[in-house]
């Protein structure tokens, strides 16, 4: 029953990601939809900035623009959540291809799916840096977790009985 049930919430978790990702890749309202949340994002930021003395939002150093970072953001969190819940049934560099050749599908879809969005190569390599930054977080961590707090788990519950 508890192993029923934690595939359904895995199933779960693996279908609100590709929909969120299918809705936001071949909306031709998603672009309008983050323009406005780039602006309320920018508004709080920069009243933060003002309160706290600070310059971070508007910053002209950042090398990469708010479209580029989101899309980095999106497929990375996909990555870091999957690679994490699936690192054992699934190896993570196999889900970072994956994950990667799908990102680039959906760059290819937007062309032929969508009346306002065309296809443009630097979203396809800003969701591959998304994703090999989550990689290695996911492979870090899944390392801490098997080397590091299960050994540590395994003798607290031996100290403990």
């Amino acid at each position: 029953m508890a192993t029923t049930i934690r595939n359904l919430i895995l199933l779960a978790i693996v279908v609100a990601f590709a929909g969120s990702v299918t809705v936001l890749s071949l909306s031709d309202r998603a672009p309008a939809a983050v323009a406005e949340a780039k602006t309320v994002v920018k508004d709080i930021g920069s009243e933060a900035e003002d309160r706290a003395g600070i310059d971070v939002v508007d910053r002209t150093d950042i090398p990469a623009e708010f479209d580029k970072i989101g899309h980095a953001v999106m497929w990375g969190a996909g990555m870091l959540v999957l690679g994490l819940l699936f690192r054992r049934r699934f190896p993570p560099l196999i889900m970072a291809f994956l994950l990667t050749a799908i990102s680039i599908g959906f760059e290819f879809a937007q062309a032929s799916y969508t009346s306002s969005r065309a296809l443009q190569p630097s979203d396809a390599v800003a969701n591959a840096f998304g994703i090999g930054v989550a990689f290695v977080v996911v492979v870090f961590l899944g390392a801490l977790v098997d080397f590091v707090f299960f050994p540590l788990l395994r003798s607290f519950r031996r100290a403990v009985v």
